[in-house]
């Protein structure tokens, strides 16, 4: 399934996307380890193309909450435009150095992770001094 998200331009907001995946065992879908992923690399694919790496962006991706909790400020990355994403996240762990391709609680990985809309977000003339 494919989360849909919105990202403001040049503001701080943020969403959290807690990381899950099916538990072989019992096939329920949990909260993954903690700790267990050490790096989180988003690609935007829309009017432009970006990519964020929790190892070298900071603001607008980071690995929150004991790296159970991905943090995104997508409004926050230089040059983005108004419209439509479509995010690919790939995550890392030892086990995965070359990065595992990532969908809600592991299912339908052929599809992008994230579906973002990008928009303006009215201000009023004393916020922008």
């Amino acid at each position: 399934m494919t989360e849909e998200v919105t990202a403001y331009i040049n503001r701080d907001h943020q969403v959290r996307y807690q990381l899950k995946q099916r538990d072989p065992e019992t096939g329920d879908i949990v909260v993954i380890p903690e700790d267990a992923v050490t790096r989180a690399v988003l690609k935007l694919q829309g009017p432009d193309t970006f990519c964020i790496d929790t190892d070298k962006h900071g603001d607008p991706i980071t690995l929150l909450e004991n790296a159970t909790v991905l943090g995104l400020q997508l409004g926050r990355i230089e040059g983005l435009q108004l419209g439509t994403y479509r995010g690919w996240l790939t995550l890392y762990d030892p086990q995965s150095p070359n990065g595992e391709p990532w969908g809600q609680g592991g299912r339908r990985k052929d599809r992008p992770t994230f579906s973002v809309r990008v928009i303006n977000w009215p201000i009023c003339p004393t916020e922008e001094d």
